[in-house]
């Protein structure tokens, strides 16, 4: 980036010309003689990953002794880049604009949020026949490998729905197993008898068809990806994902299924109306979810 040291000028920014030239199917972003990063946009931006992978490579081949391995390489680079955004932010905000992002941060810290990943580790190490393979899937998809969601309240007011916003990269059997985790913990919170535990409840989460448009993770056993959506990849894209041998067998055991279906809303990925019309334990149900539910 011809930057000799910290008090250099910073990166200028891309243009959408620069954008709108990258073929993002067959190469990286740049080269290592035309080196550019997105200093504008998010850390982990497509751009800036793309980067960080010319780096890397780049890096270690005049770097032959250094003792990191090429992610870790990745992983400092992506810090740095993060340490010139917030350099550059700073540069151009105003001081009302920094108090504003200040606010708003030590409001977010304030916030009390069970995330989906969490509350799914615990409840898969509270059943034997979830507390091994199970935990290790949930452990392996990481935070961003849960399914995230769209508040939508609607002309109606009142609550509002949260629709699922799915990952189309996902496989159907990993998807079925976490939502078997998410009735496993309603039963959880119920006792088994519809009596509501004290604390705070997970919001009431619908199906949809909407998909997100977060790129896919990357390193992950090969059964965790949609064989469709992954042979629809080009070959570029797929030898960037470096996907991992198959994690193993991930069809939910019969004695788990049987126990789900006869106390919970258990059903598959793309059964939506049934998983909306089905009662007990569901967790697209607004009374059943917030605990409120008293009788079946």
């Amino acid at each position: 980036m011809g930057r000799a040291n910290n008090t250099s000028p910073l990166p200028v920014p891309l243009t959408q010309a620069d954008f709108s030239g990258w073929d993002r199917e067959n190469n990286h972003c740049c080269t290592k003689n035309d080196f550019r990063i997105d200093i504008t946009g998010f850390k982990m931006s497509e751009w800036n990953k793309s980067a960080a992978q010319v780096f890397a490579e780049a890096f270690l081949k005049s770097h032959r002794n250094f003792r990191r391995s090429h992610e870790q390489v990745v992983d400092a680079w992506l810090s740095h880049v993060d340490t010139l955004r917030k350099t550059y932010k700073r540069s151009v905000r105003s001081k009302a604009d920094v108090e504003k992002a200040a606010s708003r941060h030590r409001q977010s810290e304030r916030k009390v949020n069970v995330s989906l990943y969490i509350r799914r580790q615990q409840t898969a190490s509270l059943y034997p026949e979830t507390r091994g393979t199970v935990g290790a899937m949930v452990e392996r998809l990481g935070r961003n490998g849960m399914s995230s969601d769209e508040s939508d309240h609607g002309a109606r007011g009142g609550d509002p729905t949260y629709n699922i916003v799915n990952k189309e990269w996902r496989a159907n059997a990993v998807t079925d197993w976490l939502r078997t985790l998410d009735a496993l913990h309603l039963r959880l919170r119920y006792k088994g008898a519809w009596e509501a535990s004290a604390g705070a409840w997970p919001h009431c989460r619908s199906p949809s068809f909407k998909a997100s448009s977060k790129p896919a993770i990357k390193g992950l056993p090969r059964d965790f990806y949609d064989l469709n959506w992954l042979n629809s990849r080009t070959q570029f894209r797929r030898e960037e994902l470096c996907v991992s041998n198959v994690f193993g067998d991930l069809t939910i055991p019969p004695s788990v299924a049987e126990y789900a279906n006869s106390c919970f809303c258990i059903v598959t990925f793309t059964d939506i109306l049934s998983y909306r019309e089905a009662k007990p334990y569901n967790p697209a149900d607004r009374q059943v979810a917030s605990g409120h539910r008293r009788d079946l």
